[in-house]
């Protein structure tokens, strides 16, 4: 993942039980891109896994503004093409 600048974020156990601790959730990001990422785990009492809450913001944005090439456009029918011909 690490050729792709990704890394992985979540570094606590999200399924806990009586004798162990597995972490289950695993979120790969752009540090580059979302340097301040904050995970927090959602627990809701219903089951022995925890959600992941994952808060982002960028600190350079990742689409940076390009300039779009203008395209001209023809209309192209037998009207345009006989026109073309005659012209030839």
């Amino acid at each position: 993942m690490s050729t792709y600048n990704l890394t992985q974020i979540v570094d606590v156990p999200t399924r806990i039980a009586e004798h162990s601790e597995t972490l289950l959730d695993v979120l790969f990001i752009d540090i580059s891109i979302y340097a301040n990422a904050l995970i927090c785990p959602f627990i809701n009492g219903l089951s022995d896994h925890d959600a992941q809450i994952l808060y982002l913001t960028e600190s350079k944005s990742p689409f940076k503004q390009k300039k779009v090439p203008r395209i001209q456009l023809r209309l192209i029918n037998d009207m345009t093409i006989n026109f073309f011909l005659s012209e030839l």
